[in-house]
């Protein structure tokens, strides 16, 4: 889900080529990092041992990559 956002953050970027778009997307690729690593720790001490097992097999952000 984290990944959408960031593509539908970043079309704009594509379409419009604006320096701005670009500074916003930065700002908003950040906010949406710092928002799934926090979520990854909330929901690791809430769940455990299984969620471990799950974020082996599952990448958090990117998919194949991390």
């Amino acid at each position: 889900m984290y990944f959408a956002y960031l593509l539908a953050c970043f079309a704009p970027v594509l379409v419009v080529r604006r320096g701005i778009l670009l500074l916003t997307f930065g700002a908003a690729a950040t906010a949406i990092v710092v928002r799934a690593i926090q979520e990854e720790r909330r929901t690791r001490a809430q769940v455990g041992a299984p969620y471990d097992e799950y974020c082996r097999d599952v990448k958090r952000l990117l998919p194949f990559l991390w």
